[in-house]
C-alpha cells in the first residue's frame, strides 16, 4: 500500500474522530439551534471572500501553471463517483425544507417555492464562481478542494487563503449540526409520535 495513502488514513482518524465527538457530536444534540441562524449570512460572507480570492489569484497562477498544465474539455476517470458524491453532499440543504415551511409565518406554496429557487440561485452562482476559478488557475492540477492547493513561490505562505481556508471550516463545522437537525427531527416524530418543531430559529 502507498505509504502516503497510509499516513493521510491516519491523519484522518487521528483527527476526524476527536472532531466529530468533541466538537460536531454536542452541536448536533442541542435541542435550541437558533444561535446558528446567523450561520447563513457568515456561510455567504465567507464564500464571497474566498470567491475573490480565488479570483484574484488566478492570473498569479496561471502563469506559474500554463507551461505544466493541460486544459481538458472532458475527463472522465474513477474519481467521477467522488466528485457525484460531493455534489450531492452540497445540496443535502434541501432537508431543511420541511423545518423552514414549518416556520414560515405565512407557509404557503408560493412562498416556499420562492426560497427554494433563491437557494438553488445562490448555490449554483456560488459553486460555478469558485469551481471555475479553481479550475482555471491550475487547469488539470486542480484538488479536490480547490482552497487545498500548493501557495506560489512568491506568496508562501497563502495567509489570504488561509483566512479563506479558516472561514470555510467553519462554514462546515455549523453545517454538520444543521444538516443533521432534520434527520433528529424525524427520528423524535417517528418514535416520541411529537411533531413540534423549534419557533425560535
Amino acid at each position: 500500500m502507498d505509504p502516503k495513502f497510509t499516513d493521510s488514513m491516519q491523519f484522518r482518524a487521528y483527527v476526524n474522530i476527536p472532531v466529530a465527538y468533541l466538537i460536531f457530536l454536542p452541536l448536533s444534540v442541542m435541542r435550541d439551534m437558533s444561535a446558528f441562524r446567523y450561520c447563513g449570512l457568515f456561510s455567504l460572507l465567507s464564500l464571497t471572500y474566498t470567491g475573490i480570492v480565488l479570483t484574484v489569484e488566478v492570473p498569479y497562477y496561471r502563469r506559474e501553471y500554463a507551461d505544466i498544465a493541460t486544459v481538458y474539455a472532458f475527463y472522465f476517470d474513477w474519481n467521477f463517483p467522488l466528485a457525484c458524491a460531493m455534489v450531492f453532499f452540497a445540496f443535502t440543504c434541501q432537508l431543511q425544507m420541511l423545518p423552514i415551511y414549518s416556520e414560515l409565518v405565512n407557509p404557503t406554496y408560493k412562498r416556499i417555492r420562492k426560497v427554494i429557487y433563491r437557494s438553488f440561485v445562490i448555490d449554483l452562482m456560488f459553486y460555478a464562481w469558485l469551481t471555475s476559478c479553481g479550475y482555471w488557475a491550475t487547469m488539470n492540477y486542480t484538488n479536490t478542494v480547490v482552497i487545498d492547493r500548493l501557495p506560489l513561490p512568491k506568496f508562501n505562505p497563502d495567509y489570504a487563503m488561509l483566512v479563506a481556508a479558516f472561514a470555510v471550516g467553519i462554514v462546515i463545522t455549523s453545517a454538520f449540526p444543521l444538516n443533521f437537525n432534520p434527520f433528529r427531527s424525524c427520528v423524535f416524530k417517528f418514535f416520541f409520535k411529537t411533531t413540534n418543531y423549534s419557533q425560535k430559529a
